[in-house]
């Protein structure tokens, strides 16, 4: 075994061990703790993160068949807004969903060789095919502009908002958030451009209105808004 061999297997050694350890710790404490939640905010988290780069290195689609085996027909062009809203809708239904199967049902075991946040980026890329399934079927049942012009003018029309909170998320200006933007405050655009009051927000993520509040206008300060 090579000294990188050797380094990597210790590594592995020391997240198994802390991955027991908080697992152990958030058992302990229960499904409606502090420590259930703050769990579940930093895989959500991690995992919004980690579909983020898939997206933005264009390896999404190619990760999830590559993960489940199920092979999805990408959107056209221009959909990038859509996804990263799937991505971030998705983050949220597999941290509940995880927690229950996984952290308080016992469906991960550290002998299966995957560490909590590894199982859990496999967990989100099989939530993920559910949700862009159902994203389908409602652009299905409605109409799909393809042209670039229409495809912007319906974006900006359907997702407008007066709430002075509300920030503009469009189509030129996704790519640039998602590569600089904390995923916390990514999940709070979306869906504050997908028409979320901020106590709908605030109620997903498992803060205060008051948090929400104060992260939107801390990001329109660093954009100059």
């Amino acid at each position: 075994m090579t000294s990188a061999s050797r380094r990597e297997r210790a590594d592995d050694i020391v997240r198994t061990s802390a991955d027991i350890r908080i697992v152990e710790l958030v058992r302990d404490a229960g499904p409606s703790s502090i420590e259930s939640r703050e769990l579940e905010t930093a895989l959500r988290d991690f995992g919004t993160g980690a579909m983020m780069n898939l997206l933005r290195r264009g390896a999404l689609f190619m990760e999830v068949t590559k993960q489940t085996g199920i092979r999805l027909v990408p959107p056209p062009a221009g959909y990038v807004e859509d996804l990263a809203r799937l991505i971030v809708l998705t983050a949220l239904v597999a941290g509940q969903q995880f927690m229950e199967s996984a952290i308080f049902g016992g469906a991960w075991s550290p002998s299966a060789g995957a560490s909590l946040r590894t199982y859990f980026v496999r967990r989100c890329l099989y939530t993920f095919v559910d949700e862009y399934k159902a994203f389908l079927r409602e652009e299905r049942s409605q109409a799909i502009p393809t042209d670039d012009v229409e495809l912007a003018e319906s974006l900006r029309s359907s997702r407008a908002s007066d709430d002075p909170e509300s920030v503009a998320v469009n189509r030129d200006t996704v790519s640039d958030l998602l590569a600089t933007t904390p995923p916390d405050v990514v999940q709070m655009l979306l869906l504050t451009a997908y028409g979320y009051k901020q106590s709908e927000i605030a109620a997903r993520l498992g803060i205060t209105s008051e948090a929400v509040s104060s992260a939107l206008r801390r990001f329109r300060q660093t954009q100059g808004r």
